[in-house]
């Protein structure tokens, strides 16, 4: 027999099971829901016997920026590894949900100064508050979102004459050292004779 259950959290469960062990097997079971935690993407509800060991099913939620580092009980700081075998994480008829945990991904930004000119990048804000705001050198870390100002500063004598991009947010990848270039070419001046009353 194949039956329907509707179950917190209101999603359908079906179980193909002979149907004198179905009552049992409804009431010797508990029920794990997944929260992504800010992620993208979705996981079906697990059912799972007690008194069984069973294996988590492998996360499937992503996070731009972020890498997967496990669950934690909701309510709780105790870490849970993906695809763990497990046993008994709540009572039989309990329904209880999983949190993702993300670790925030580091990346660099590095970049070296043109010809004839020079490039500083500052960080003007960043979605992740334990980034701080300024001046950057080459080789630093940024994170994803973060929102980068880029000048270009010609030498003494020269001009930028194609300037290159002036504001980038931070992919989820390391930037490029060829992300920021531009092109500064030589002044030119001009002189102009003062005959002082002479003619030609």
């Amino acid at each position: 027999y194949n039956l329907n259950v509707n179950i917190e959290p209101n999603e359908p469960l079906s179980f193909d099971i002979p149907f004198e062990n179905m009552k049992a097997y409804i009431d010797s079971s508990y029920y794990v829901q997944y929260d992504a935690n800010g992620g993208e993407g979705t996981m079906p509800l697990s059912v799972m016997a007690c008194g069984k060991q069973q294996t988590l099913p492998a996360n499937q939620f992503t996070k731009a920026g972020y890498t997967f580092t496990g669950w934690k009980l909701e309510g709780e700081g105790t870490p849970i590894p993906d695809e763990v075998a497990i046993t008994d994480l709540a009572d039989k008829g309990e329904t209880i949900t999983l949190v993702a945990t993300w670790t925030l991904v580091p990346y660099k930004a590095e970049w070296s100064n043109g010809s004839h000119y020079s490039v500083t990048v500052e960080r003007i804000s960043s979605p992740h508050g334990g980034a701080a705001t300024g001046k950057l050198n080459s080789g630093d870390t940024v994170y994803y979102g973060d929102e980068l100002k880029i000048t270009y500063i010609p030498d003494t004598g020269y001009s930028i004459t194609s300037p290159g991009i002036t504001s980038y947010t931070v992919p989820d990848d390391n930037i490029p050292s060829s992300t920021f270039k531009a092109t500064a070419s030589a002044n030119k001046y001009y002189i102009v004779y003062n005959g002082n009353g002479a003619t030609d």
